[in-house]
């Protein structure tokens, strides 16, 4: 039983160590989610700006600025296209998080339930234990009965 509370326990360490370092790891991915966010809304503030210059600028230099006004709608079209990217990678990141957070919740029983049964073994070996001893109490008395019995007869 010892041998296989030793074996839990190092599983039990292996397990609390897989899931530190998944904590970690769902830390780094939500400190990623957060300044892709951040990055996000900063780039959602710089399109905005850009289009509205870009649009005060077409309107003013309509006549004879054609190539100008395409140029523009092409940089704000490619400025579309990233933010686009950004939200793909952004749901990506909140799916890893999403997944990293179930593999927490299922660690963290496996870790529970390893717990419960070293408490058990623990528990049974004690009881075993005093089981043996109270054995070896009764044999010692019977020896102490069998030797005075022996040294009465002498």
């Amino acid at each position: 039983r010892a041998h296989h509370v030793q074996e839990l326990s190092g599983q039990l360490r292996i397990v609390e160590e897989e899931l530190r370092s998944k904590q970690t790891e769902l830390r780094e991915k939500h400190a990623q989610v957060v300044e892709h966010q951040q990055a996000r809304g900063e780039h959602h503030q710089r399109l905005a700006e850009r289009e509205h210059m870009v649009r005060a600028e077409v309107e003013a230099r309509v006549a004879g600025h054609s190539e100008a006004a395409r140029n523009a709608h092409a940089h704000i079209g490619s400025m579309e296209q990233h933010e686009a990217e950004m939200n793909r990678t952004v749901e990506m990141l909140r799916e890893r998080v999403h997944e990293l957070e179930h593999e927490e919740h299922y660690r963290s029983q496996r870790i529970a339930e390893a717990t419960e049964r070293i408490h058990n073994l623990r528990q049974a070996d004690a009881a075993h234990i005093r089981v043996l001893e109270a054995k070896l109490l009764e044999r010692e008395h019977a020896l102490a009965r069998v030797h005075a019995h022996g040294a009465a007869m002498s």
